[in-house]
């Protein structure tokens, strides 16, 4: 197919196409030259965003840390100044970023913005004593191992505590490494 014969928004459903069928094969490079291609023919930001958040989470999901990081500059935008995660996709690339953060070399500072912004998402979303769900508590457990990992174990506790004590929903394993320290 002659590309160049198309209209520049046939253009960018085409090479959008292709980035999706790439990504979905772990073609990762193509995948990157792609959005590159998308990014030059003028495709909106969100939707290389889009485009590029979902591969990152699955990657990370994969275990694939070094594919996350090729794309990992193609998501830092929408994490800018690490406002709370808006949406479930947000959400999920953000706990991804944050884990990403956490393996070698570390960056626990980022880590931990990374794993607040999940969890001041869902914040924004539940009232007081509403069942937070899953993503929320494991987002949590991130931003405290991140907490310790810069010696701010003393904050990492409080704001679990203070978690723990606003929602409901919270597994075991949390509220036993939380629980005070018996008389």
């Amino acid at each position: 197919m002659n590309e160049t014969a198309l209209a520049p928004p046939a253009r960018i459903e085409l090479l959008a196409a292709r980035a999706g069928c790439a990504a979905a094969t772990g073609d990762i490079v193509n995948f990157t030259l792609l959005l590159d291609r998308l990014e030059s023919e003028g495709a909106s930001a969100e939707r290389i965003a889009s485009l590029a958040l979902v591969s990152f989470t699955q990657a990370v999901s994969a275990g694939d840390f070094a594919v996350a990081s090729l794309l990992r500059r193609r998501i830092e935008p929408a994490f800018a100044g690490f406002a709370p995660a808006a949406n479930a996709t947000l959400r999920g690339a953000g706990f991804a970023l944050g884990l990403l953060e956490l393996q070698e070399p570390a960056r626990p500072h980022r880590a931990e913005l990374a794993f607040a912004a999940v969890r001041r998402g869902f914040t924004a979303d539940l009232a007081g004593g509403d069942a937070a769900p899953p993503l929320f508590w494991e987002a949590l457990r991130g931003e405290m191992i991140a907490l310790h990992r810069t010696g701010r174990a003393a904050e990492a506790t409080a704001l679990g505590r203070a978690m723990l004590s606003r929602y409901d929903g919270a597994p075991d394993s949390l509220r036993t490494e939380l629980a005070p320290p018996a008389p």
